[in-house]
């Protein structure tokens, strides 16, 4: 949630007590919820196993507490009050978001093609004319250069093990709200139509390629294997991922696009200076504050 703290309040702190933290830990360390990763110069699986086992098995192998409910998507229109800032900003931070393919999703590599194909509003001149030299290397960044009241855009896709979502984080002034809104549906429309250019397919799927070949710390690894084998029980290696990607034609991206996306709800969450939102859409904002 736009303007609420990630990490939680400090003033929590003293309310967290012992029982808290082993009911916690209860419902939640057990068998069914651990992968086990090895990277780097592990021993052979066999012994590997072994320690695997000595280590984790007193751990019971599931709990009759915690049970997995499927995440529900919320369409609608949320205010939030920037008030937990001494000076708070003049415009507004504004996430536009749509349910999405999970990890296993057969459209999973599509929206990871979209999410670089829309891309992010370039930050400096220099990086403007590098890469949005015209409308056929980015439709959507073409696009959002005439509209100098949006100063930031980032899109977004978060996927999860039974959900996901796409979408884009907007910084600008508060007359911009529904710029933000028509701009994210109008690349919607023409992707869907089918109206991508072969220029703009191939930067994307080089963006990708050059980032999996990017992963090469362990902590790079070892999040990327974790995800693999928690979500799809299973490694993916890099040339299996790097093939799918490349056969991923337009027609793909436009039915995905028209699947998930087109004309479909979406959930909008304004942060910062919302009190003429407040006045135009008759919505009560809320406070940062509360609990």
């Amino acid at each position: 949630m736009i303007g609420k703290p990630i990490l939680g309040r400090i003033e929590n702190l003293p309310n967290i007590r012992r029982e808290m933290i082993v009911d916690f830990h209860s419902r939640n360390y057990v068998g069914s919820n651990i992968t086990v990763l090895g990277v780097g110069d592990i021993p052979p699986h066999k012994t590997f196993m072994e320690m695997v086992s000595q280590h984790f098995s007193a751990y019971p192998s599931k709990t009759e507490i915690h049970q997995r409910i499927k995440p529900k998507f919320h369409p609608g229109i949320s205010l939030v009050k920037a008030d937990l800032l001494e000076n708070p900003p003049d415009g507004i931070n504004v996430g536009v978001f749509y349910d999405a393919a999970n990890w296993k999703d057969q459209d999973y590599y599509a929206f990871l093609i979209l999410q670089r194909m829309i891309g992010d509003k370039p930050q400096h001149e220099l990086e403007a004319k590098i890469f949005v030299t015209d409308a056929s290397t980015n439709i959507f960044q073409n696009k959002l250069a005439c509209y100098n009241n949006i100063l930031f855009q980032q899109s977004l896709y978060t996927p999860y093990m039974d959900s996901g979502l796409f979408g884009n984080y907007f910084y600008g002034d508060v007359e911009s709200f529904e710029d933000m809104m028509d701009l994210t549906k109008w690349i919607f429309e023409k992707y869907a139509k089918g109206d991508i250019t072969d220029i703009e397919l191939d930067r994307a799927k080089n963006k990708l390629f050059i980032e999996i070949l990017q992963h090469e710390t362990g902590n790079d690894l070892s999040q990327a294997y974790g995800n693999q084998l928690l979500y799809l029980k299973r490694r993916v290696h890099r040339s299996e991922i790097a093939k799918r990607i490349a056969n991923y034609r337009k027609e793909d991206i436009a039915k995905a696009v028209e699947k998930w996306l087109l004309n479909k709800p979406n959930s909008v969450t304004a942060w910062g200076n919302v009190e003429e939102l407040e006045k135009k859409y008759k919505i009560q904002a809320r406070s940062s504050i509360t609990r």
